[in-house]
């Protein structure tokens, strides 16, 4: 078996700042990643940025989705509180009186599940916490396009994933009611991986 490597010319050159942080955060993608040597790559590779922007969509869609479901069951339970009303009155069919009632207390149920659950307001928060990291790398972004611009690539990155931790690390405690997670302190992880350019030796 004979060992591919990787074509130097399919990298990125580390000076290019904007390159690199395209590159890191999924933005864009390069040729190193979507071209393999061996076999078939088992998933895309898509980067923060994506998986950012996807989860600020379904936590939007979900949130509405369950906004219409508590003002449908609202709405629900007022006509059905006016028809209990009507038949008390007129003395209706007990049969009808106890349908009414079952309706009545499944949409209460439904309803205190859902405000115990947090929704649709949590879902509400996650999606402006998708919103908040998705703007601070577009406006990182648009800074890098500036000639001679000074943000350190390798901290902004930090910045990021510690941002996108956070957030995925604060769903996982609220989807689970054991074993929390202690939040991590510290700050970002300080690894490295940006190369850092040796100056020059005077001859």
């Amino acid at each position: 078996l004979t060992i591919s490597t990787t074509d130097l010319g399919s990298l990125i050159p580390p000076q290019d700042k904007l390159l690199v942080f395209r590159a890191l955060t999924g933005i864009d993608s390069i040729p190193a990643l979507t071209t393999l040597q061996h076999y078939r790559r088992t998933a895309p590779n898509i980067g923060i940025y994506t998986r950012v922007v996807k989860a600020e969509h379904s936590a939007g869609r979900r949130y509405r989705f369950f906004s219409v479901l508590i003002n449908v069951c609202l709405g629900i339970q007022i006509v059905v509180a006016a028809a209990l009303t009507a038949l008390g009155a007129a003395s209706g069919p007990h049969s009808a009186v106890t349908a009414f009632g079952a309706i009545n207390t499944i949409m209460a149920g439904v309803l205190t599940y859902l405000k115990g659950s947090g929704l649709p307001d949590r879902l509400k928060h996650y999606q402006n916490e998708w919103r908040n990291i998705r703007e601070y790398i577009e406006q990182r972004e648009r800074e890098l396009c500036l000639s001679g611009c000074e943000l350190d690539i390798q901290e902004e990155i930090q910045i990021i994933e510690y941002m996108y931790e956070g957030v995925k690390r604060e769903i996982d405690q609220t989807k689970s009611t054991e074993n929390r997670a202690a939040p991590r302190e510290g700050g970002p992880n300080r690894r490295r991986f940006y190369p850092q350019h040796r100056p020059q030796q005077q001859q």
